[in-house]
């Protein structure tokens, strides 16, 4: 009971799915001719890491000669309802199309399939701008229509033409404690580097996307009537996931992050570090769009170590092991035109 009490303590930032339905039947029933290739993740992980890890699925079952598939209806991420939501129970097609047109329900019936371990394949890219081959797969994923229309409404009513925008991708929450990924700025340093930004190349909009309801409220405080945010939820606690305050919060929680990826790919140049959500946007938008990545190093691959190193550093000077900017990196989106 005790170790049960302190494991939860120690990990208790893992998103589950509201739900995990019995897969015995599909894992069991299957022919040795293979045909179709089902793509699953359960429990999966944030949108664009989810999405990324289908990427990487495509190129696999494409080099088999097999028809790729997303199942996320049947191996539930942490995105899925109980109910119906625009006409699919399947998680990847409440914001994209699907991958191809066959049908999971005509595709189990025939047997013809393989699934996906759920595991890592064997040379898996985490980062979509770092292969070409990615890069064109990503291209050939569609957003749903209506997540396409409200991105544009909002940047009609929000984004001024005459205006020049940085869009920001600020992580917190369970982001800083994330194993082996990109420490996040602090506070201060967002800041100083946000000021720095806008200074060297002149902008005068702020466009941010955050979960961090402190983030929010201290940036809302210092830049006023310059910063834009999509209404989306935001907490104090790493509890999106835990809590559950709204009607399908879980799938607006998805709806949500998606289109503010669209909309930083609207902005003039994109402020990140290390975020699959900044390098989606990056590849969407069009070119000539600044980039500027902040990398403060990598959190620790313990998963133990990793829950409390970012608060430490956070506490700590410079010359101690504090947080601070190790590197600074600045491109722009013609890079990916291949």
């Amino acid at each position: 009971m005790i170790v049960k009490k302190l494991k939860k303590f120690l990990l208790d930032d893992l998103a589950e799915p509201l739900f995990f339905k019995n897969t015995s039947a599909i894992v069991k029933n299957t022919k040795i001719k293979k045909k179709y290739y089902i793509i699953n993740r359960s429990p999966g992980s944030g949108m664009f890491s989810n999405v990324t890890y289908v990427l990487n699925h495509i190129i696999y079952a494409k080099k088999k000669g097999l028809v790729p598939v997303v199942d996320m209806e049947n191996f539930t991420t942490i995105y899925n309802e109980k109910k119906i939501i625009k006409n699919t129970f399947n998680a990847w097609e409440y914001y994209f199309e699907p991958v191809s047109k066959v049908s999971l329900t005509k595709i189990y019936k025939s047997c013809e399939y393989i699934l996906s371990s759920g595991d890592l394949i064997e040379k898996f890219k985490n980062s979509i701008t770092i292969d070409k081959n990615l890069i064109k797969e990503f291209r050939k994923i569609k957003f749903k229509k209506y997540i396409l229309h409200e991105a544009n409404l909002f940047k009609k009513k929000k984004f001024n033409s005459k205006d020049k925008i940085i869009g920001l991708h600020l992580r917190s929450t369970s982001y800083k404690k994330a194993k082996n990924h990109s420490l996040v700025m602090s506070l201060k340093i967002m800041r100083e580097e946000i000021d720095r930004v806008i200074k060297k190349d002149s902008y005068n909009k702020i466009f941010c996307v955050t979960e961090d309801m402190k983030y929010y409220n201290y940036l809302k405080t210092i830049y006023k009537k310059k910063i834009i945010f999509f209404p989306s939820f935001r907490s104090y606690k790493n509890d999106a996931f835990k809590i559950y305050p709204r009607k399908l919060h879980r799938y607006q929680l998805g709806r949500e992050i998606v289109i503010e990826t669209i909309l930083l790919s609207k902005c003039d140049g994109i402020l990140y570090s290390g975020s699959n959500v900044a390098t989606a946007a990056s590849l969407l938008a069009k070119p000539g769009v600044k980039l500027y990545e902040i990398n403060l190093g990598f959190n620790s691959s313990n998963k133990y170590i990793a829950r409390w190193l970012w608060y430490i550093k956070n506490l700590l000077p410079k010359n101690f092991g504090g947080l601070m900017v190790k590197n600074r990196f600045e491109k722009n989106t013609n890079l990916y035109n291949y």
